[in-house]
């Protein structure tokens, strides 16, 4: 009701004032000094009204302190936003710009009996020579494996061929390279073929080799990428492929190791979250692991599809045997 009465209030004075001034042409009206003083005259009664009806609800203190809690208010709001767009802009800097470009190097003792030092590394996803790569290649050659396996996933869309090419060719300068088909690589696959070939790489698509170190050698198996593969040795071997669950698909003595890429760790991880999300696709997303009864390593990889890592850098891993 009283709301209705500050509307008229307002109402009245206005047609007055306008009256006054333009109809009948009352000059003294037309100063400003003059209407304002009709328009704090005007804010009084409205005033009046608020208390006599809503008691100390509109109190002069209780409307400044109103006023000053919502100026606070909106300040803090105000800073909050600019502080969360700043954090939004530098974590997705760091996840497009940065972290792509950190290179980890994590390392494995399985045991030291045949002095020999496996390094592997998964999900290349090339599409130009960079940086980058000379990166990957000369900290492989500073870690002096006695061999070098890939886990595939060499090409995403747009790839140089002459580009990939001459990656494989520094890198089999090192040590021997063997590599397994990915699911990127499936399409490419005669294409693929032969880089590897120029290149010096040894494609196990399905097939094995021997790796010997100092003290002993080892078995090692290429599983191909959508078939089964049987193992008649008696020796336990090391298999890699490049879906961890492709382990399924094996069957013979117990492997030492199997390893796998593919996932990119998730290429965004969140402790724990990105785990339980991805729990029922990838048990595991990176690192060591149990598969059923097989022993796996699942590694993040070194590249991506998107040029995108969050809190789980590229990364190539050394095993001792």
């Amino acid at each position: 009701m009283y709301n209705s009465q500050i509307i008229m209030i307002y109402m009245y004075g206005k047609i007055n004032l306008y009256l006054l001034t333009y109809i009948y042409n009352v000059d003294h009206l037309k100063k400003p000094q003059t209407r304002v003083s009709i328009k704090l005259t005007w804010f009084i009664h409205v005033y009046r009204i608020l208390i006599q009806k809503g008691g100390n609800r509109y109190s002069l203190c209780n409307l400044v302190r109103r006023g000053i809690s919502l100026f606070f208010v909106k300040g803090i709001i105000k800073k909050g936003t600019t502080i969360l767009m700043i954090a939004v802009f530098a974590l997705a800097f760091y996840a497009f710009v940065i972290e792509p470009e950190i290179l980890k190097v994590r390392k494995f003792k399985i045991s030291d009996d045949k002095g020999l030092k496996v390094l592997f590394f998964s999900d290349l996803h090339m599409r130009h020579y960079t940086n980058f790569h000379a990166q990957l290649i000369n900290q492989i050659k500073e870690l002096k494996p006695n061999y070098i396996l890939f886990g595939g996933d060499a090409v995403k869309s747009g790839v140089n061929f002459s580009d990939l090419q001459r990656f494989f060719t520094e890198l089999s300068k090192i040590a021997p390279c063997y590599a397994v088909f990915g699911n990127w690589d499936y399409d490419i696959g005669s294409k693929l073929k032969e880089v590897y070939k120029n290149s010096g790489v040894i494609l196990l698509d399905g097939k094995e080799a021997v790796l010997s170190g100092k003290n002993g050698s080892l078995t090692l198996v290429g599983m191909p990428l959508n078939r089964r593969y049987t193992f008649t040795g008696n020796k336990h071997p090391l298999v890699f492929g490049h879906y961890p669950h492709t382990i399924f698909r094996y069957t013979g003595i117990e492997p030492v190791l199997y390893l796998s890429g593919h996932t990119h760790g998730g290429q965004v991880y969140i402790p724990y979250i990105s785990n339980l999300l991805l729990k029922n696709k990838y048990p595991i997303l990176k690192g060591m692991g149990n598969f059923g009864k097989h022993r796996v390593l699942v590694s993040a990889g070194v590249g991506s599809w998107l040029h995108f890592r969050l809190f789980v850098p590229p990364e190539i891993v050394l095993i001792q045997f």
